[in-house]
C-alpha cells in the first residue's frame, strides 16, 4: 500500500531538493557570475607576415639568378595576400583587372579611406609585374629593386590607412558597447537579489 513507501518517499524528496538546489545554484552562477572567455588565437598580423615573406624573398636571389618572373610573381602575391588578409576578399586568383575593382569596391562599402593615388599606384605595379609575368619582359637589375622598394613602400601606405581605419571602428565599437552596458547591465545588488529570488524559488 501506499504507506509502505511514505519512509523511502521522504529521502526522495531530500534527494531532489539537493539536487534542485545546487542545479540552481549552478544556473545563477552561470547566468550572472560566469565570464565566458573564448581561446585566443595566435595568429601572424597581416603586415608583419608581409614583411617576413618580403625578407624571405630577398634571400632567394630569384632575380640575380636569372628567375625574374618567380621574383615579380612572388612579390605580387605577397601584396595579394595581404590585402585579401585585411580586407577579408578573394584577391590571391585575382588577376590585375579583377583585383583593383574588388579593392575599390571594400574601399567603399567599408569606408576605409584608401586615397585613389594609392589605388592608381597599386594598379601600375601589377600591370608593370604582368609585363614580366606574361609578356616575357625583362627588366634591368637597378628597375627590379626599385619595384622592390615600391613594393614595400605600397604595403606601408596601405598599413597606415588600414591600421586608421581599424582604430576609428574599434573607438565606436566601444563606445557602442559602453552604451549598451549603461543600459542593460545590472547593478552588483540586483544580481544578488535575483539569485536569492531564484534560490528561493527553486528550493
Amino acid at each position: 500500500v501506499f504507506d509502505d513507501f511514505k519512509p523511502y518517499l521522504s529521502n526522495v524528496f531530500l534527494l531532489l531538493g539537493i539536487l534542485l538546489f545546487f542545479a540552481a545554484g549552478y544556473f545563477v552562477y552561470k547566468k550572472y557570475y560566469k565570464k565566458e572567455t573564448a581561446p585566443l588565437k595566435e595568429s601572424i598580423p597581416a603586415f608583419r607576415e608581409a614583411l617576413q615573406k618580403l625578407a624571405q624573398l630577398d634571400k632567394k636571389l630569384l632575380w640575380q639568378n636569372d628567375q625574374t618572373k618567380d621574383y615579380y610573381a612572388e612579390l605580387t602575391e605577397i601584396i595579394k595576400v595581404y590585402i585579401g588578409r585585411e580586407l577579408e576578399i578573394h584577391t590571391l586568383e585575382a588577376t590585375t583587372a579583377e583585383l583593383i575593382p574588388l579593392l575599390q569596391q571594400a574601399n567603399r562599402s567599408k569606408e576605409i579611406g584608401i586615397a585613389q593615388k594609392s589605388v592608381e599606384s597599386l594598379a601600375a605595379f601589377f600591370k608593370n609585374a604582368d609585363f614580366v609575368k606574361f609578356a616575357k619582359l625583362k627588366p634591368l637589375s637597378h628597375a627590379i629593386q626599385n619595384d622592390r622598394r615600391v613594393a614595400e613602400k605600397l604595403l606601408q601606405d596601405l598599413e597606415s590607412v588600414f591600421q586608421k581605419h581599424k582604430q576609428a571602428s574599434v573607438l565606436a565599437t566601444d563606445a557602442e558597447e559602453s552604451d549598451f552596458e549603461n543600459k542593460s547591465a545590472l547593478p552588483k545588488k540586483e544580481k544578488k537579489k535575483k539569485a536569492i529570488l531564484y534560490l528561493s524559488i527553486f528550493v
